[in-house]
């Protein structure tokens, strides 16, 4: 059986510590040999997104602490085309789904009800976070 190939660290952007909770408890499940940070705080969310290991996959939410994380992907893919980006909201338009693409985000997603769709989610986002193109 092959390895499933893994991004080299996930960073979670979550001001909500139930969600960042869940998320890092979901990710120990998928990948226990993954590591995982949380940032709660936009004022340090774009120095640890610059920080962040090569490959890394960074999950921001989409209004942290109501700033616009979109600016934020943009930015960073500017300097790290690299780190493999997606975003997630409560609710999210047609609309904020193609702003998040155009920022350079691999995906854009409503956060699951359940745990079984925070495991399928993140699931998927590992897997995607891995195949995307990234130039290093």
């Amino acid at each position: 059986m092959t390895a499933r190939l893994l991004p080299s660290a996930v960073l979670i952007l979550e001001d909500e510590a139930m969600h960042a909770l869940v998320m890092r408890r979901m990710l120990a499940e998928l990948a226990p040999e993954l590591p995982v940070e949380v940032l709660a705080d936009p004022r340090h969310a774009a120095a640890g997104v610059l920080d962040s290991p090569v490959g890394a996959l960074v999950v921001t939410d989409r209004l942290l602490d109501g700033y616009d994380s979109l600016e934020l992907v943009a930015a960073a893919l500017a300097r790290r085309s690299d780190l493999a980006l997606a975003v997630l909201s409560a609710a999210i338009s047609d609309l904020d789904r193609a702003r998040a693409i155009e920022a350079g985000a691999f995906e854009a997603a409503e956060k699951p009800g359940s745990l079984d769709g925070w495991r399928a989610l993140l699931g998927r986002l590992l897997d995607l976070g891995v195949e995307r193109p990234r130039q290093v």
